[in-house]
């Protein structure tokens, strides 16, 4: 078995509805129902909707799990915030639709599991913009919108992991970062291999569990833009432990130069000029001239599509959000900057820029609109 291996807890979940603040009129508490996960809850119980459901559903404990194999739940996200629990057992809160829960499940398995999500989305004044945050879905609907999922892992594993591509105007060669926090038990014989395709571009000890980042100068790396057909290549990362992998994960992604011209107001990418759409967002865009101002986090599906038609968006992200969502999302070349609002982009300029080295401008939306 490959590790993580992934059970996707999709298909109907059970709901029932637990409260409501909108729309006034008819109550839809007590509700009971399927619901197809992951959604939001506009199909069964309105767009207008607002208020707290619950999401219940059943599955087995995995088979044959070894000794050393952890079980580790994971909720990607909910909208707008949700709290998680395993057979009665509370595990952890889901903060956001793109900031995901993860947690260690293998000793509270039975032979049969309930997991259960609260997800609130309630509206109005029952929500401090400093404690819920919704980018780019204040008049859509909530719900358990991302995947639940089991994971099964070895002894040792990588979280937040994060990787880059970075290449300026003036790079003959693309720099390869990767970083992330070596977790499990024992530091003894970890090594990191990197590979693009057939090609190990990095193959070395590790010290053992904690933080780790590498950085690669790579020759004749894909440039994203560089054909008709946009190019991307994947970069394979593997955890070794005696010189098998028990660790592994794949990002496809792709250099590109992106410069910004502040005093111009001028974005280039590869040299070339490209307009900003500061309008409503899209994924469907068809310009590749054009960058849309993205307000709202979108799946890895819709940027890997995006990665493979050579459309642009410039990625706003909450400064709470930040840390989470850009590690996550940094490999994609259709993300051409980084965007955020005007009282919070200097300061995430200042704090991002280092942690993700990968050479993107930082774009306030005032500045597009002046």
């Amino acid at each position: 078995m490959s590790y993580p291996h992934s059970i996707r807890l999709r298909g109907p979940w059970h709901y029932e509805v637990l409260g409501q603040t909108a729309p006034a009129g008819t109550s839809q508490v007590g509700r009971v129902g399927r619901m197809q996960i992951p959604a939001d809850w506009g199909r069964e119980l309105g767009q207008e909707f607002r208020g707290a459901v619950r999401f219940r559903r059943t599955f087995h404990r995995p088979t044959r799990l070894d000794p050393q194999e952890r079980v580790v739940l994971v909720g990607e996200g909910a909208d707008a915030a949700a709290e998680v629990s395993l057979n009665d057992q509370p595990l952890g809160s889901i903060a956001g639709y793109a900031l995901p829960l993860r947690a260690d499940v293998t000793k509270q398995l039975a032979g049969e599991n309930v997991v259960q999500v609260d997800v609130s989305c309630l509206g109005g004044d029952e929500e401090s913009p400093a404690l819920i945050s919704r980018p780019g879905r204040k008049e859509l609907p909530g719900g358990l919108l991302r995947e639940v999922r089991l994971e099964i892992l070895s002894t040792h594993w990588v979280d937040d992991l994060c990787l880059t591509v970075a290449l300026d105007e003036h790079q003959a060669k693309p720099r390869l970062h990767v970083s992330g926090r070596v977790e499990g038990a024992g530091d003894e014989g970890l090594e990191l291999l990197i590979k693009s395709g057939r090609r190990e571009l990095h193959h070395a000890q590790l010290a053992g569990r904690g933080p780790t980042m590498v950085a690669v100068e790579v020759d004749d790396f894909c440039r994203w833009l560089s054909n008709v057909v946009p190019r991307i290549e994947p970069v394979e990362i593997r955890l070794l432990r005696g010189g098998v992998a028990i660790w592994e994960a794949t990002r496809l992604t792709a250099a590109r130069a992106v410069a910004w011209d502040g005093s111009e107001r001028r974005l280039t990418v590869d040299g070339h000029a490209v307009q900003i759409d500061a309008g409503e967002e899209g994924t469907d865009q068809e310009n590749r001239a054009t960058a849309t101002w993205a307000e709202q986090i979108h799946t890895a599906e819709d940027y890997e599509r995006l990665d493979r038609t050579g459309q642009m968006l410039i990625q706003c992200v909450p400064a709470a959000w930040a840390d989470v969502v850009c590690r996550r999302l940094a490999h994609h070349p259709s993300i051409v900057a980084w965007g955020a609002s005007t009282t919070e982009q200097e300061e995430l300029a200042g704090k991002m820029a280092p942690l993700l080295r990968d050479g993107r401008p930082w774009l306030s939306r005032a500045w597009l609109e002046c």
